[in-house]
């Protein structure tokens, strides 16, 4: 899940929209290999559909506000440890 859309899902919970995880991504990828498909929001959603409900979790309201607060302190780490490193070449 990419941390630009944080927001979004928060906003999703808001509003009652209940949402799901899919847990191995890489399934994703195996069955567009499989079915000989491009990558495309409408074969992925597409693919999705055929994944069973234990391919999935439910995402909580409080997972996503942890997740939300905590971005910028991990993007911050990120940059320091990245100026660190390079510092010490």
């Amino acid at each position: 899940m990419f941390s630009e859309i944080y927001e979004e899902i928060l906003e999703l919970f808001k509003k009652g929209v209940k949402v799901y995880l899919l847990k191995n991504p890489s399934i994703l990828k195996k069955l567009r290999i499989e079915n000989n498909m491009k990558k495309s929001d409408e074969n992925d959603a597409i693919l999705l559909s055929k994944i069973s409900k234990d391919g999935f979790r439910a995402l909580t309201i409080q997972e996503m506000e942890k997740k939300v607060k905590l971005w910028p302190l991990i993007n911050r780490y990120e940059l320091l440890s990245k100026r660190i490193k390079t510092l010490k070449q």
